[in-house]
């Protein structure tokens, strides 16, 4: 499990952001972080050297030296290249110090990279050379990976101290509407191989709502699923439950908008005025993806919540907001990592303690930390052969850009709630890192 969190650094190598390898070296020594995992080095190394290196190690090029061209695999995963077997066994048997995580393709990883072969495989239906208890091994880190997604979304926003405010407000209107921007596929689970669960999407988002719905006598909640890769014409509905199993009185709803966001857009000729806006891996800082004219459409004031796959491009999305204007104030505990000030030292499990002004700000309103309600599926980078991540694995929430006035006291408080379990369990097709 701590090898699965490791993480992995949006490329600097990829072909459309070599003019940008220099900036990438400038970023990662302005933010002072020393524990990157052992590729990552060796590709700041190599671009250090090379300028114009532009290869993916193990996967164009040897995951241990960085020529081109190799041609030899891991005999075990069989998802890692090198140039000989004499570097293929120097990168089993890494050098390790005090000051160096390095893990190069140690069993570990092989052996995580073996189970990315079985997900694989199922959610191809090419099991015949699988044994049972792996095929229902692999279903449930596939589950836990699609559950992570209606979890993360419920949970983070009951408990996010930035979000109360918001949620008294749904209240007087028993009414939660949410805006999940550029979202794909991946949200509402249209590619399980197994049809049934697919179609139980629009439940287990319900089951996930339950507790808001209760906590603010909610009737109905909205999530509006808006991208270019969205499934079309899905509306699906299901009713919330409640924790007395008497009959349910809130409705959950799942539409999609298949069109690039614009809050005007949206409110205008959908109907829909976010009560908060969502981003489950967005890729703010990732060449690939304009999202320039969607961020400046976001009314200021507004709710959000953002997931990121690993800690660094978390970080990366911290300092492009702070830098936009799109957040106004940093994080606890980045103000090192990022060397800015911040004088706010109010903190808690997301990050800062929910303290109310009665003017729709709280003390810190921003938070940023490892989801909790995350899948167990690891993933392998698409840019660096031994990396791993876990979708959702990193949170980051706040208000956008300059806070409005609001009318709630003082007095309020977010409710109590049962200790919630972490999650067992959670097609950004251009870019498999940011998938």
């Amino acid at each position: 499990q701590h090898q699965a969190t490791i993480p992995a650094l949006p490329c600097p190598t990829c072909p459309t952001q070599v003019e940008r390898s220099n900036e990438t070296m400038d970023f990662l020594q302005s933010i002072e972080i020393e524990d990157l995992p052992e590729q990552q080095t060796r590709t700041v190394q190599l671009v250090k050297e090379r300028p114009d290196y532009d290869l993916f190690l193990g996967i164009d090029a040897c995951c241990a030296c960085g020529n081109a061209k190799p041609t030899v695999d891991c005999p075990g995963c069989k998802r890692v290249l090198y140039c000989s077997k004499e570097c293929m066994a120097n990168d089993a048997r890494p050098p390790i110090d005090d000051d160096d995580q390095a893990l190069g393709h140690s069993s570990i990883i092989c052996s995580l990279l073996k189970l990315c072969n079985d997900d694989e495989a199922v959610l191809e239906n090419d099991t015949e050379n699988m044994k049972k208890g792996a095929i229902s091994a692999s279903l449930d880190r596939i589950n836990s990976e699609l559950e992570s997604y209606p979890a993360t979304l419920a949970n983070i926003i009951y408990e996010g101290p930035c979000f109360q405010d918001m949620l008294y407000r749904c209240k007087k209107t028993s009414s939660l509407t949410i805006h999940v921007i550029g979202a794909s596929e991946a949200e509402l689970w249209t590619e399980h191989p197994k049809k049934k669960v697919s179609e139980s999407v629009c439940k287990s988002y319900a089951d996930a709502f339950m507790e808001i719905g209760e906590s603010y006598s909610l009737k109905k909640i909205r999530i509006i699923f808006c991208g270019l890769e969205c499934p079309k014409n899905f509306d699906k509905s299901a009713a919330v439950p409640n924790s007395k199993g008497s009959a349910s009185t809130c409705t959950l709803q799942l539409t999609t908008y298949n069109k690039s966001y614009d809050r005007v857009d949206m409110e205008q000729n959908a109907g829909s005025k976010a009560d908060i806006i969502v981003f489950f891996n967005p890729g703010f800082t990732c060449p690939d993806y304009e999202w320039t004219e969607t961020l400046s459409s976001i009314k200021s004031g507004t709710p959000f919540l953002t997931t990121t796959n690993t800690e660094l491009e978390g970080i990366a999305d911290v300092q492009f907001l702070l830098n936009q204007k799109y957040i106004s104030c940093l994080p606890p505990g980045l103000e090192d990592v990022l060397g800015m000030e911040d004088h706010s030292k109010q903190e808690s499990e997301y990050g800062n303690k929910y303290e109310s002004k009665g003017d729709g700000q709280s003390s810190h309103d921003t938070f940023f930390s490892m989801n909790p309600f995350a899948g167990i599926r690891v993933r392998q980078s698409g840019t660096m052969a031994n990396d791993l991540y876990v979708k959702n694995r990193w949170l980051l929430g706040g208000i956008w850009g300059k806070q409005e006035s609001s009318s709630v006291s003082d007095a309020k408080k977010p409710p109590k709630r049962a200790k919630i379990k972490e999650g067992a369990g959670n097609s950004k097709k251009a870019n498999p890192a940011l998938i």
